[in-house]
């Protein structure tokens, strides 16, 4: 029995009642097609959340790689890391602020957790001033 594929037009001959498509890889494409139709909505907005989730990607593999980099430094003894914080003295635990960014992975300054905070942006109320 002579058909006509729905998806690609091609004659093609089946004794199948049923079958609609000549191969595997229309049928496929066929319901890929209808469901696009079907969702436009739903595949924007999951395109759009992608987008927003990974936008920084580039900035945080950037971060990873500095960070590496410095730690390999502090275990193989060419960076010595401080025991006090470089803008207010304070003895903690430090973090390593790259100030001239992450492009320079092994330009940076010591310091505290408060300080470090402070110089994001996300403590607003402390007395002493980072040059940097």
């Amino acid at each position: 029995m002579s058909k006509i594929c729905g998806f690609c037009g091609q004659e093609f001959e089946s004794n199948n009642i049923n079958k609609k498509y000549c191969s595997k890889k229309c049928k496929q494409y066929s319901c890929f097609k209808r469901y696009k139709e079907n969702n436009s909505q739903k595949i924007k907005d999951v395109k759009l959340n992608w987008t927003r989730k990974h936008r920084h990607e580039g900035i945080r593999q950037e971060k990873n790689i500095s960070r590496n980099k410095i730690e390999i430094c502090i275990k193989n003894g060419s960076i010595k890391k401080p025991n006090s914080c470089e803008n207010c003295n304070k003895i903690s635990k430090l973090e390593a602020h790259h100030y001239k960014g992450y492009e320079h992975p092994l330009d940076v300054i010591w310091l505290c957790k408060d300080c470090h905070l402070r110089k994001h942006g996300k403590i607003e109320k402390l007395n002493q001033e980072i040059p940097y």
